[in-house]
């Protein structure tokens, strides 16, 4: 009896989970392995095996993409998880009045929507009277006519929104980390007369290990699956400079609507998702122990 009345509480999860993430999946990996051109509805959906997937892999824009995601999630990753760190380190560590406003304003640009982000600084690198363009790099003596026109900078312009819209996620779950350490290991490293530099890489760091590998992990798997701010930016240009798997994805089924490669490309990202998770929770499996 207790065991129906369980079973009927989880049963609304269970069926979110069926039509939401058990049904797409299934049906993704079956278009993957199909032939599905839009505008050739007589073809059909013919099996195909892993022919989807072979002509991915080697096709060199596919390549192109794979080391662009990769550059980009690295970049992105690295630079969110230091900017994140130190803030959440100043506000641990440092008091000053106005703290509760400065957290809040640290926090603010995670409550904006990315397609919102991807405007607002696509707008401020207009050419002629972008924020950027034309006054913030011109006052400090750079003259750059465009940014995102150009083949190397459209890709550090796109990065820079990312990093700055998704920092605070990294601080957020960082300042969490700081406020349920012990006081313990302060208290005594101080009275030994440990150094700031020594007590942050002798009992911070490792203490937050668990809570450092949370944030890349969220991190890495949310820049893996960036497709907004990227479209709205650049659309993937100019030429490839960011185009991304998942732009290359949108492009395939939505430009080229070969569904069957897009689909195929869709599993490829989720797979590699999938192996950094379970790398990941393996390495925090291992440092709660």
């Amino acid at each position: 009896m207790f065991v129906k009345k369980d079973f009927l509480y989880i049963l609304p999860a269970i069926a979110f989970l069926l039509v939401f993430a058990v049904y797409p999946t299934v049906f993704g990996i079956n278009i993957s392995l199909r032939r599905w051109i839009l505008y050739y509805p007589q073809q059909g959906t013919p099996f195909v095996g892993l022919q989807n997937y072979i002509d991915i892999f080697l096709s060199s824009s596919f390549q192109l993409a794979l080391q662009t995601t990769l550059k980009y999630v690295i970049i992105s990753v690295g630079l969110t998880f230091v900017i994140g760190f130190a803030e959440a380190y100043l506000i641990d560590k440092v008091s000053f009045r106005g703290k509760e406003v400065v957290t809040t304003l640290l926090i603010l640009p995670l409550t904006i929507v990315p397609v919102v982000v991807g405007f607002m600084w696509r707008f401020m690198y207009k050419e002629g009277f972008g924020l950027i363009t034309a006054w913030f790099l011109p006052s400090l003596g750079i003259r750059v006519p465009t940014i995102l026109g150009d083949p190397v900078l459209a890709f550090w312009g796109v990065l820079v929104a990312d990093v700055w819209a998704q920092s605070p996620l990294v601080f957020l779950i960082l300042t969490a980390g700081f406020t349920s350490l012990p006081k313990a290991p302060y208290e005594a490293a101080m009275l030994d007369g440990a150094s700031s530099w020594q007590t942050l890489r002798s009992i911070t760091l490792p203490l937050l290990q668990p809570v450092i590998l949370i944030a890349v992990l969220l991190r890495t798997i949310d820049a893996f699956k960036v497709f907004d701010i990227i479209w709205i930016m650049t659309s993937g240009g100019p030429g490839t400079a960011t185009t991304t798997l998942n732009v290359l994805g949108y492009e395939t089924a939505f430009e080229s609507y070969n569904m069957g490669k897009a689909s195929a490309l869709g599993i490829i990202v989720l797979y590699i998702s999938l192996a950094l998770t379970m790398v990941f929770v393996r390495v925090i499996g291992r440092k709660k122990k």
